[in-house]
Order: C-alpha cells, then sequence, then structure tokens
C-alpha cells in the first residue's frame, strides 16, 4: 500500500522578480484560496443555485523579516507610491518606464527530500498593503521585526516537477 508523505509547510522558497529584498527575507507565505460566485434562479418555490463565472482569487499574502535597512519595506513602499501618483504623473511614470508596472512571482514548495516538487507561479503581481512595523522599547529581548505584505495577481498557476 503506498504511503505519501504529507506537505511540509516549512520546506517553500519564494521569489518576487522585482523584489530581491522581499524574496530574501520573506518568513511565510500563504497559497491563495480562489471562489466562484453564485446565480440564484429564483421560482414560486425554492431559488435554484447555479455557479457562477467569475473566478476570484484572494490576496497574495507574506510575511517578511525586516533587516536594519528596511530595504523590504522601501521596495514595496516605493512600488505602491509609484503605482498611486500621490503628488505627481512622474513618480507612475518613473515606475511604467522602470521595473514595471508588474511583476511576476512563484513558490516553489519542496517534497521529503528537499527538492522541488511544485511550482505556483502567480501572473501580474502587484501591491495593495504593506502592514505596520512594531517598535516597542519594552521588549527585554530582541525580536526580529515583521512586517506582512499584501499582492494582488491576475491569475497563479500550480505545476508539478518532473
Amino acid at each position: 500500500m503506498l504511503k505519501p508523505n504529507y506537505l511540509s509547510p516549512v520546506e517553500t522558497r519564494f521569489t518576487i522578480k522585482r523584489l530581491p529584498n522581499v524574496s530574501f527575507f520573506t518568513q511565510s507565505v500563504s497559497l491563495p484560496g480562489l471562489s466562484i460566485g453564485e446565480t440564484n434562479i429564483p421560482t414560486p418555490f425554492k431559488n435554484i443555485h447555479l455557479h457562477g463565472d467569475k473566478l476570484e482569487y484572494d490576496m497574495l499574502n507574506i510575511q517578511v523579516a525586516m533587516d536594519e535597512n528596511m530595504n523590504s519595506f522601501i521596495e514595496v513602499k516605493n512600488w505602491i507610491v509609484g503605482l498611486s501618483k500621490p503628488n505627481n504623473f512622474e513618480q507612475y511614470a518613473n515606475l511604467s518606464a522602470g521595473d514595471g508596472l508588474y511583476s511576476d512571482a512563484s513558490l516553489i514548495i519542496l517534497n521529503s527530500s528537499k527538492n522541488p516538487n511544485i511550482e505556483v507561479s502567480f501572473k501580474d503581481l502587484f501591491p495593495m498593503n504593506l502592514g505596520e512595523i512594531a517598535f516597542d522599547t519594552r521588549e527585554t529581548d530582541v525580536p526580529v521585526p515583521v512586517c506582512t505584505m499584501s499582492f494582488r495577481f491576475s491569475e497563479y498557476d500550480i505545476k508539478l516537477s518532473s
């Protein structure tokens, strides 16, 4: 009888092409869920529920450890500022002419032998939320500050490595 190994939640590598510091310091990443809506058809007796026709992905959420220069935070902050052009149109133009508005990302899940097993490829990723970094002088230990970052993307694909 075949006894499969369980998926390990700690054996992963995550990369975002335009964010090398975020990729290096990523501590956790959640594979986003997906859903479709539904269509209700009213009848005199009961509603009939049918599947919807629009696929929705949840946000890609990652937690990133902060280095002392806050490089990961600054990379994402500059991307968000460029996308939202809060002060002038050049911010958006510089982003568009530079690394672009979007980036691809990948999550590599390793097998029990620590070899690449599954690749999840995210297309047209962009940041939606950059969480806070907590500073607390009351701490007796020196914990590594962590920041949560959320991204939207157009789609993701899952491929089993051969």
